[in-house]
């Protein structure tokens, strides 16, 4: 899975999707210590969206949680995702079909 955002809510999605049993899990963020705190709390993967953004460009995640709240960040993981798979938004600013706000 992919979580855009590793502030608190991007740490305690980590941290319920590590519980739930999420095989591997990759956290994208603009800044470092967010990064280095999610891994912590036991993100796979970390990238700086802002440097590495191509990484995420290929659809290979099943789910995807955009808990930054940035419209770019939403158009990353509709780009990332699967076919098939779930986007899901903190919000309700979502407005593709593959989107479901929480």
């Amino acid at each position: 899975m992919l979580v855009t955002g590793a502030g608190t809510i991007g740490c305690l999605t980590v941290m319920a999707a590590r519980l739930a049993g999420a095989a591997s899990i990759t956290v994208s963020d603009i800044l470092d210590r967010p990064l280095a705190k999610a891994r912590e709390v036991g993100a796979d993967v970390t990238l700086r969206a802002d440097r590495e953004g191509d990484k995420l460009a290929a659809p290979r995640y099943d789910v995807c949680y955009e808990v930054s709240g940035s419209f770019a960040a939403l158009k990353s993981c509709v780009a990332a995702v699967k076919k098939g798979g779930v986007v899901v938004q903190a919000g309700t600013h979502c407005r593709t079909s593959r989107c479901r706000s929480w």
